[in-house]
């Protein structure tokens, strides 16, 4: 495991100091988190810690869809004995 930000995270006002208290962890061996920033905001005095995700998703299934054309069709047909 291994600490993905190191940026400080927090800054007292009072006292002007910053510390390191949100942390991102992922495994040593994990591709999936990159490109973290850390970034100030103006309604805490927390900043946000922000990440990109690369995931290997699965393409989306082709889904195709069969219609009847409602104003001809042969009731005679469609009943089953």
């Amino acid at each position: 495991m291994r600490t993905v930000n190191s940026q400080s995270t927090r800054y007292n006002p009072p006292s002007g100091t910053e510390n390191l208290l949100d942390l991102l962890i992922k495994a040593v061996d994990d591709s999936v988190l990159h490109s973290v920033v850390t970034r100030s905001v103006t309604f805490s005095d927390h900043r946000s810690v922000i990440g990109e995700m690369r995931l290997n998703r699965q393409p989306a299934p082709v889904v195709s869809f069969r219609h009847r054309d409602l104003k001809n069709i042969n009731l005679d047909a469609s009943v089953s004995t």
